[in-house]
């Protein structure tokens, strides 16, 4: 309630769900980052609160993960932040308060970093958890965008990569290489030994030809066959049937 209220009464979200003009984020004006605040950001950030609520109900890996010191959290395309504050939700629910967090947050849009930062502002002060936060404004350009992030990153638990493949894919920011294998090869040995990563994405055609959750399956099964220490959590199917699937 406290959020809800907040993003509409406080920060002026606006509800009108003109998918088509959200396609692509980068260069949203005030107003629109207000409507997207409005409109997209609760999705986002439930889709990312069942998901990690999910996984750290799991008895012993909410063991492993309570022994870090400090958890640390990089979201990629992070935008007004519905995947963060989603992941941060189910962290307070299962996660001792005493463990703070530290946010890097990257994104091309002034004004959604700007709401972003708002939130998890207000999200600490009314919570009991110590959250720092650095932000970075860059545009993806490239697989060498990627890795300088990833080199100067230091240790991530938890890379969020939340529908800015799909983005980046239509715009062929990378050429011929799939984003989401870029991505994993960019952070390999960079996430730490009970981190992950978190691929969500749309189900839509984002060029037209190909559905992304394809383009998305081709990109991991691609980095995990060279990169056999990594495997897939979820989705199940994935988890129990990687190494024998034929078709990626």
């Amino acid at each position: 309630p406290w959020l809800d209220s907040f993003i509409f009464n406080q920060l002026g979200a606006l509800y009108d769900p003109r998918y088509r003009r959200f396609e692509f984020n980068d260069d949203l004006n005030e107003e629109e980052v207000k409507i997207y605040l409005g409109t997209y950001f609760p999705r986002s950030y439930a889709e990312s609160f069942l998901i990690f609520d999910n996984i750290l109900s799991n008895e012993k890996y909410r063991l492993l993960v309570t022994a870090r010191n400090e958890l640390t959290i990089f979201s990629i395309g992070s935008g007004t932040g519905g995947d963060i504050i989603g992941l941060l939700a189910s962290i307070d629910k299962y996660i001792p308060q005493n463990i703070p967090v530290s946010i890097l947050s990257l994104d091309v849009n002034t004004y959604a970093l700007s709401v972003q930062m708002h939130i998890i502002e207000r999200y600490e002060r009314i919570t009991d958890r110590r959250i720092r936060i650095s932000q970075f404004k860059e545009r993806i350009q490239g697989p060498d965008t990627l890795k300088k992030y990833a080199d100067n990153s230091g240790m991530v638990d938890f890379l969020l990569f939340s529908k800015i493949g799909c983005e980046l894919h239509a715009k062929n920011i990378l050429k011929d290489s799939n984003i989401y294998t870029e991505l994993l090869t960019a952070f390999k040995g960079k996430i730490s030994p009970v981190g992950m990563t978190a691929l969500i994405d749309v189900t839509t055609k984002a060029d037209g030809i190909e559905h992304m959750p394809i383009i998305l399956n081709r990109g991991v099964a691609s980095f995990i066959k060279a990169n056999p220490d990594y495997a897939t959590l979820l989705p199940l199917s994935c988890n129990e049937y990687e190494n024998k699937c034929t078709i990626p």
